[in-house]
């Protein structure tokens, strides 16, 4: 074996070319290696400088690995090993603040996307549809007869219960608020419903 090339996978957008052209560099300048320099598209001022420990290993690592370690519940390390040294870049998370903000909202009962959600699952799923009729009720009331998008799902829940009659008023609701907010896709979807639902009646 004469010449190796080694190649990153942080180079996944490597041209077969970019290789040829390297080893023609390589031969031609007798030198030993060849590696590629790029030049920063940023003034080298904004480049990231970081202060830590090295640690020294017992044995030479071949492949420079990248790891978190020392996980917790708001800190780590990002430690690069590689060679015969180990180094390890402590951090921290503002998991605390996010975390104090999910329970609150959990706390504080469900939102009306929680509950529109809910019902487009249980409807698209084909599980009780009294339940996601429940919940539907439950986002409109919360959100308002404007979120075209609920009373449109409100429509299609009631159909699914054969209420064809409550399906066309609430589907008459949802296609005139999204008149108003320039949806043209909801308010075409809510007018075949409506031909549709008013067949069955």
């Amino acid at each position: 074996m004469n010449n190796v090339c080694c190649i990153y996978a942080t180079a996944p957008l490597i041209q077969v070319s970019d290789l040829i052209d390297c080893y023609k560099m390589l031969l031609n300048s007798q030198k030993s290696f060849v590696f590629p320099v790029t030049q920063f598209s940023y003034p080298v001022q904004r480049a990231l400088t970081l202060n830590a420990d090295v640690s020294p290993l017992e044995s030479s690592v071949e492949t420079m690995c990248i790891s978190i370690e020392n996980i917790g519940t708001a800190a780590a390390s990002l430690c690069i090993t590689w060679d015969q040294v180990r180094v390890a870049f402590p951090f921290q998370l503002m998991t605390q603040k996010q975390v104090v903000e999910s329970i609150e909202k959990v706390m504080s009962g469900p939102s009306a996307s929680d509950y529109y959600n809910s019902a487009k699952y249980y409807l698209g799923e084909g599980l009780d549809p009294e339940q996601a009729l429940k919940w539907i009720n439950s986002a409109v009331e919360i959100r308002g007869k404007s979120a075209y998008w609920m009373t449109c799902l409100q429509a299609q829940i009631h159909a699914e219960l054969n209420n064809y009659d409550l399906a066309i008023a609430s589907a008459n609701l949802s296609m005139e608020e999204a008149e108003k907010a320039g949806n043209t896709n909801y308010v075409k979807m809510n007018k075949q419903s409506i031909e549709v639902w008013s067949k069955k009646k």
